[in-house]
């Protein structure tokens, strides 16, 4: 409809205006745009492991046996495209549908109040956490000293602890 409408406010076609050099040079100018910002796939990669956890979703996949996991809720778009179905995440960036459930109030509790963790693990039955050593420093440090549970995978973007399965009650 909206075609139809302008194709009467515009005007026809006309070869005599044609403007072939024009044409060349804005097409020049697009490619040219093109070779520098479009990212290589070399680029896309190294953006990739500077803002996911890389290292941390290769090593889930050698190891699925860890249980449920918590994850740091900017991770978890990112867990769901690179393991698929074979693991489940305690929370993404869809925050609205994990609020009527309660689930975001525990997330903000647990990465707030660090200590509160061990009672919303207990009740989520979580036996992992992939966690972010810097947006969750005082997690990743509450948990390290917590003998229960010990360090399964470390980089210096992410950690990886599982629950120890002598302190599991």
């Amino acid at each position: 409809v909206i075609a139809a409408y302008l194709a009467r406010l515009l005007p026809t076609y006309q070869e005599s205006k044609e403007r072939y050099a024009m044409n060349i040079v804005s097409m020049t100018v697009l490619l040219l745009f093109m070779i520098r910002w479009i990212p290589t796939t070399t680029r896309l990669e190294q953006e990739m492991k500077r803002e996911f956890p890389v290292g941390a979703v290769t090593y889930l996949r050698d190891h699925p046996a860890l249980g449920r996991m918590f994850n740091d809720d900017h991770w978890g778009g990112f867990l769901i495209w690179s393991l698929g179905s074979s693991r489940k995440v305690f929370i993404d960036g869809r925050l609205d549908i994990y609020e009527y459930s309660g689930v975001l109030e525990d997330y903000i509790r647990i990465v707030a109040i660090p200590k509160d963790a061990k009672e919303v693990f207990r009740k989520y039955e979580v036996e992992a956490c992939l966690v972010s050593r810097a947006r969750e420093a005082d997690l990743v440090s509450t948990i390290s000293r917590d003998p229960g549970w010990k360090t399964a995978y470390s980089d210096g973007q992410s950690v990886i602890f599982f629950r120890d399965p002598k302190s599991r009650k």
